[in-house]
């Protein structure tokens, strides 16, 4: 099985901090035609599919997409900021296209720093409202899921205890994705210098019996305990043998990948053993997965 992410285009009503697309872009106007798309989804066969931006609910032809990639076989995921989810009737449009999955991102359980991040106002009430939207669908009309990703910076990880706590009792998503980002200057956070956060974030969603993963946290940080526990923590890609990328043009990006069920060997926890990371040479071992090794 394939994961392939497909990109719908840059344009996002979101302005975050965090965000990798070049703030300087026009981003509106990076937009793929609908029939570039099309005859991406179209080599598509029972594989998962990631539909990303930007934020692919700003196009009026997404229904459209969704429904063209949830045939043959495929299961479809949506990244987006969740606030146009507000509009419930949009939803269902969605989940009725044969959307099942959805990754929205929440930065605090304060409203004014995930504001501050996003650097949109209202975004925190926005993207909250849309988030207790999917609870609802979940719960009453069909079967859809979600992931809520909380990316660290300087500004919201002293909290980050609390603002998984927030997401797990409010909302009850499938899992806590913790990202830290490649960010630089005043936003990055070294956690190795200081843990704490973190490993009580963890804990937090064990109370709580949340499932929660990590993005791009290094496991050789952490102590032998928090080790075992984080090894059941990944996705389970075991079956997915390939990554692919469809960029905004007619570019076709191939990841062959070689995956396993357990932590990754070049130590950090990902979704997919660090795409980011594919080109080089996995040797940067956890001492302690190292000594499990040799035991």
């Amino acid at each position: 099985m394939r994961a392939v992410f497909i990109n719908t285009g840059y344009a996002c009503s979101l302005n975050c901090l965090t965000c990798p697309v070049s703030i300087g872009m026009r981003r509106e106007h990076v937009q793929p035609q609908l029939q570039t798309l099309l005859s991406y989804i179209g080599e598509c066969r029972n594989d998962q599919i990631y539909l990303a931006g930007g934020d692919p609910v700003l196009r009026a032809d997404l229904p459209q997409i969704i429904e063209a990639a949830s045939g043959n076989g495929n299961w479809v995921s949506l990244y987006t900021s969740g606030v146009r989810l507000m509009d419930r009737q949009f939803l269902l449009t969605l989940t009725g296209a044969g959307l099942r999955h959805m990754s929205v991102p929440l930065f605090s359980h304060i409203p004014g720093i995930h504001d501050t991040i996003t650097q949109t106002k209202t975004s925190f009430a926005r993207t909250s409202e849309g988030l207790r939207n999917i609870f609802y669908l979940r719960k009453n009309v069909c079967e859809v899921d979600v992931e809520v990703s909380v990316t660290i910076t300087s500004l919201n990880y002293a909290a980050l205890p609390q603002t998984v706590a927030h997401i797990a009792a409010e909302f009850m998503p499938r899992k806590v994705i913790i990202v830290q980002p490649e960010v630089h200057g005043k936003l990055r956070v070294n956690i190795r210098d200081d843990m704490q956060p973190l490993l009580q974030a963890i804990e937090v969603c064990h109370r709580f019996g949340q499932d929660v993963s990590l993005k791009g946290a290094p496991l050789c940080w952490m102590d032998r305990a928090h080790i075992d526990a984080l090894a059941q923590m990944p996705y389970s890609p075991s079956i997915v043998t390939e990554v692919v990328k469809y960029g905004i043009s007619s570019e076709r990006m191939v990841f062959p990948m070689t995956l396993r069920s357990g932590p990754c060997s070049d130590c950090v926890m990902t979704d997919f053993c660090s795409i980011s990371c594919s080109c080089r040479e996995h040797g940067h071992l956890s001492p302690i997965l190292c000594q499990e090794a040799a035991d």
